[in-house]
């Protein structure tokens, strides 16, 4: 059986490691939850603008 689908051009990756992101235990751990979710969002962001292609 032939697959449906075939490679049809060129493929590229870009794997990029942002700084470690530093994780401290607040006394309620409910509301570190955003501040966390937040620098984590900012820092993948960074990482997708900063790519050249």
């Amino acid at each position: 059986k032939k697959p449906s689908a075939t490679v049809r051009g060129t493929r590229k990756a870009i794997v990029a490691f942002g700084p470690p992101i530093p994780i401290t235990t607040p006394a309620d751990k409910k509301r570190g939850i955003p501040a966390l979710t937040e620098a984590m969002e900012k820092s993948v962001q960074g990482l997708l603008d900063s790519i050249e292609i």
